[in-house]
């Protein structure tokens, strides 16, 4: 299985404020191993992100929340999502998220690609 790292995944992606797909695994790779992700407010107040992983087969639900509402302070360079480090995602696996307010948050993100 050979192995690329340091591929964006996801690059300064508005969130907004309704949960929307981000993200899905193409079936060009087998799976992807998030390395950094990171989530940056351009507003002047304190605004909050969930994010949810989703399998291929699943539907969104609170099941499926890894960063539940969580703050985001303002004018932040990009805030770490620290649980999201290392998470695996297959093909068909897919990156939802949802903001508190409309374009104010993106979301940023580095992984390593695997493929066969």
């Amino acid at each position: 299985m050979a192995a690329t790292p340091a591929q964006t995944i996801l690059q300064g992606e508005l969130v907004p404020a309704t949960l929307t797909e981000l993200y899905e695994v193409p079936t060009s790779l087998s799976r992807v191993m998030i390395t950094n992700i990171y989530a940056t407010n351009y507003s002047a107040g304190l605004e909050n992100i969930t994010i949810q992983i989703v399998p291929a087969a699943g539907s969104t639900g609170d099941r499926y929340i890894v960063i539940n509402a969580q703050d985001i302070e303002a004018n932040s360079d990009g805030q770490l999502m620290t649980p999201l480090i290392g998470q695996t995602l297959n093909v068909g696996d897919k990156i939802y998220a949802i903001a508190s307010t409309v374009t104010t948050l993106t979301l940023s993100a580095m992984g390593t690609f695997f493929s066969t």
